[in-house]
């Protein structure tokens, strides 16, 4: 998940590869993804991640949540692949870490996971503290006393040294599982920004172009760069344009702007630099989790965490079952020697 972007061109190269050339209208993109399954919805239309990707449509079943995932050509706005989720391996596998693929549910179980993992880092580095003189006789390994000591002590070392990643990871992780409870206690310590606005959007039987809805968000947001175009189930209901932020540094930095897909009118919008200290907290949490705030190096290091986790457990279950097995010859010699 954390190399996304390039495992998915690594796999598909068919469709997630084109030859850059002027896009067509958004429109003709909106059109081409809905007519892949009209029984579904478009729910969004993400821009291009690099200069030769395509653009990604996703269609949702609103009765049984049902995703198709829509790979577009941006010069033609032809359909270069489309499938569900086992299509898209890598799509799948970010699913699988957000939320199970079982919608809310799904999320406050991972958010439970990241609870347990935040909460052995820390049992973990409160066994391991040796007091200040021990510090550095608790970094030794001994290779010579066997495998089962220098296991437990690459355990130790180990842990011990990516812990600070692992509390990271696992705590921002947490935050966005369970975004609505952590949102809810920021807004007691501080002031939130009013997203989505309580608009009242118009009624029409023919809803503008989405080059006109774009056009209407990039005005307003004085010609920053799209990023994602969201719909609603209601064909006439608000659109959502995400814009990239022109002022912002930040990854994944974006301006909201809800616009009146009858109309064209801005019914409000959230400009990423200018919202409450607690949005911008939220905002943070999953730049950081994914490393892209440390940009190439940050995501390396969030895979070695990950990575981390899996020689952790092994080597934590090796220690356990040595341990256990351990015990079980003194009880038998014990016994033995009671008969």
């Amino acid at each position: 998940v954390a190399f996304r972007p390039e495992l998915s061109r690594l796999i598909h190269p068919e469709a997630m590869v084109v030859a850059p050339a002027p896009h067509v209208a958004l429109q003709t993109l909106v059109d081409s993804a809905r007519a892949v399954n009209p029984a579904k919805v478009l729910t969004r239309i993400d821009y291009p991640w690099f200069e030769d990707s395509p653009y990604i449509a996703r269609l949702e079943d609103q009765t049984t949540d049902q995703v198709t995932l829509i790979a577009l050509d941006p010069g033609t706005g032809r359909v270069l692949r489309h499938g569900g989720l086992s299509d898209w391996p890598i799509e799948l596998a970010f699913e699988i870490h957000f939320d199970l693929v079982s919608g809310d549910p799904g999320e406050r179980v991972v958010g439970l996971v990241g609870l347990f993992i935040f909460s052995m880092a820390v049992m973990g580095l409160l066994i391991w503290w040796p007091g200040w003189r021990g510090v550095k006789r608790s970094f030794a390994v001994k290779f010579s006393s066997g495998s089962i000591r220098a296991t437990r002590d690459l355990h130790r070392v180990y842990g011990t040294v990516i812990a600070a990643v692992i509390l990271l990871g696992a705590g921002t992780g947490i935050g966005l599982a369970w975004k609505p409870w952590f949102q809810a206690g920021l807004d007691k310590v501080t002031v939130m920004a009013d997203w989505p606005p309580k608009a009242s959007p118009g009624t029409c039987e023919q809803t503008l172009s989405a080059d006109d809805v774009a056009a209407a968000a990039q005005t307003y947001e004085d010609g920053a760069r799209l990023k994602s175009v969201r719909f609603t189930a209601r064909k006439t209901g608000p659109v959502t344009v995400h814009l990239h932020s022109k002022t912002l540094s930040r990854p994944r930095a974006a301006d909201r702007v809800l616009v009146d897909a009858c109309t064209g009118v801005v019914l409000g919008a959230k400009d990423a630099d200018l919202v409450p200290w607690g949005d911008q907290v939220l905002d943070w949490l999953l730049p950081i989790h994914t490393g892209e705030w440390l940009g190439l190096p940050g995501r390396i290091l969030m895979l070695v965490m990950a990575l981390s986790l899996i020689g952790l457990g092994v080597t934590g279950y090796v220690i356990w079952s040595a341990r256990n097995a351990k015990s079980r010859t003194k009880q038998t010699a014990a016994t033995a020697e009671a008969r």
